[in-house]
């Protein structure tokens, strides 16, 4: 295990937000990218459904050959590729077989609509999520993937539904989408996320390819007439940005970055894609804005907002029965108070602090700069809404050196802490980062319990503990 071990996930801090944002803004590209390579193929091949999907089936052949062809000079895309073809299979297989179900769906149902049962897949995460044994959404998140869905579907008009084969297949697409944000969040964590990305992308070109040659051993369409449609510049270029753009770039964040969520604020993320394609249409003269824009783009905007306050709540919810805050402290300002602490949350999660050397409570001293930089990368590591890192939170009982590996000995503010599987996680993420260490060992102890006594002087200020709050 290196440094680019992915059992690291859901580290604290806006990155893997803004990660994903920009892959929604990339897939937002992608629909006038495929609409044109669509019309291209079309003017070459014809529009009957059979040439509509022998354009579909080289169009995403080439787009994840080359993408593949790009990612092989990355040196960690190809170091540990030989134990990562089984989970780029399963990714790859549902991504093609989600890309698939749309194509034929979209035969019979309009964009409206299309677009409505897809962002399906937001409510099917949460649902799969609850029957896998991930618990029960809670309320906020819940109204958050009610309007993330309700903003996707509308974003471009009511729907009008009548449900047949075609609707159906749009469903099943919605499903396989929500198995593949699933499948993602449990594969990068176990396989290093470059790795299964390289392979999936090798998976999904050869099911297409395999796609394409039933077409052509059918009669539809010939070899040259292929090749013709490949080299036509209204089909090659629209190739090639999603190839790089929304197949290198955007698949690449995803596996890299979505195993720091939750995989339904994920996929509350990913609705916001719609936006993006409407605004992107509009600036294009491809469409007006219109009432449903603005009403589905706001819907959007809150469903993400209630799941982001979401865990905030909780996590305040948990220090408050913790300890209680010094009377005329910031924290406990009957005026304002929740927000400020909101407001120094967020703000060290975009640029964390480093406590002063000395703060936070030690089971061992450091005697080498190897311990040093061990306890200089947990003070990087946060709950992810509570404005102090573990160290000053009195959470690190030890941290020793044997050889290459790290033992870390910690607890957690509760045994019911929801980060209980995630934080420990974060800490071998930054520990394997520091030179000489290849692996991390993380024990969860509850003796000696945690208790407010054990926050740091540092800790307590950003806080506003007093002293009585530990009696």
């Amino acid at each position: 295990m290196d440094a680019r071990d992915p059992r690291i996930v859901r580290r604290s801090g806006l990155r893997p937000v803004l990660a994903l944002l920009l892959v929604t803004v990339i897939w937002g590209w992608t629909f006038v990218w495929m609409k044109r390579g669509v019309l291209a193929s079309q003017r070459v091949l014809g529009a009957d459904g059979t040439s509509v999907a022998a354009g579909v089936a080289l169009f995403m052949t080439l787009r994840f050959a080359l993408a593949a062809g790009v990612l092989v000079f990355w040196p960690g895309a190809r170091r540990g590729v030989g134990g990562a073809w089984r989970g780029g299979l399963v990714l790859g297989g549902l991504l093609f077989a989600g890309f698939v179900l749309q194509m034929l769906g979209l035969e019979g149902v309009s964009p409206p609509v299309s677009a409505f049962l897809t962002s399906l897949y937001v409510v099917f995460t949460a649902l799969l999520t609850a029957l896998a044994g991930g618990g029960r959404p809670g309320v906020l998140l819940g109204l958050g993937v009610v309007l993330a869905t309700l903003g996707a579907g509308f974003i471009g008009g009511p729907p009008h539904l009548t449900f047949g084969w075609a609707e159906w297949l749009t469903v099943g697409c919605a499903i396989v989408f929500a198995l593949h944000i699933l499948a993602t969040d449990v594969v990068t964590r176990s396989i290093p996320p470059m790795p299964v990305t390289l392979t999936s992308f090798c998976w999904v070109a050869g099911l297409s390819a395999l796609f394409l040659v039933a077409i052509c051993l059918a009669g539809s369409h010939t070899p040259g007439e292929l090749a013709r449609l490949a080299l036509d510049p209204q089909f090659a270029w629209p190739m090639l940005a999603s190839s790089i753009l929304a197949t290198v770039l955007a698949l690449s964040l995803m596996n890299l970055y979505q195993r720091e969520l939750d995989p339904v604020r994920a996929a509350i993320l990913y609705a916001i894609e719609p936006v993006w394609a409407s605004v992107i249409s509009i600036a294009g003269g491809l469409s007006r804005p219109d009432f449903w824009l603005f009403a589905g783009g706001g819907a959007l905007l809150a469903g993400n907002v209630l799941a982001e306050l979401g865990p905030l709540l909780a996590s305040r919810r948990r220090l408050r029965g913790a300890f209680r805050p010094a009377p005329g402290s910031p924290a406990g300002s009957a005026s304002g108070g929740g927000a400020l602490e909101a407001a120094a949350g967020w703000a060290r999660l975009v640029d964390p602090p480093r406590a002063p050397e000395g703060a936070g409570r030690r089971s061992m001293e450091p005697t080498t700069s190897q311990i040093d930089q061990l306890y200089a990368e947990l003070r990087q590591v946060y709950d992810p809404e509570i404005p102090v890192n573990i160290v000053d939170l009195g959470l690190i009982y030890d941290v020793q050196v044997e050889g290459s590996t790290c033992n870390v000995t910690m607890t957690l503010t509760s045994q019911a802490c929801p980060e209980a599987r995630t934080i420990p996680d974060v800490v071998r993420r930054r520990c394997n980062g520091v030179p000489g260490i290849d692996s991390t060992e993380v024990k969860i102890v509850w003796e000696p319990a945690w208790t407010p006594q054990r926050i740091s002087e540092e800790g307590r200020k950003t806080l506003g503990i007093g002293e009585e709050s530990e009696d």
